[in-house]
């Protein structure tokens, strides 16, 4: 988690912002791998707002496809 933390020093909101999102979700992955809930949840917050419509995603039960809560039959592109 260190180095996720590092790469956030250098990935910036301004500067870097889909860097600096991928870089808090593997951040929160690796919190929740570690049962770290209040980190995991502070660092999909930052996901989310830069990509609000991923909280389906991150809400959906582990190894649920697209599938799982699309509205539609059909899988979401």
């Amino acid at each position: 988690m260190a180095a996720y933390r590092q790469a956030l020093e250098v990935y910036t909101r301004a500067t870097l912002p889909q860097d600096w999102a991928m870089t808090h979700n593997n951040l929160a992955r690796a919190a929740l791998a570690l049962k770290d809930w209040p980190t995991a949840a502070a660092s999909y917050a930052n996901v989310l707002q830069l990509y609000p419509d991923e909280e389906k995603r991150i809400s959906a039960p582990v190894g649920c496809t697209t599938k799982c809560y699309s509205p539609s039959p059909r899988p979401l592109p």
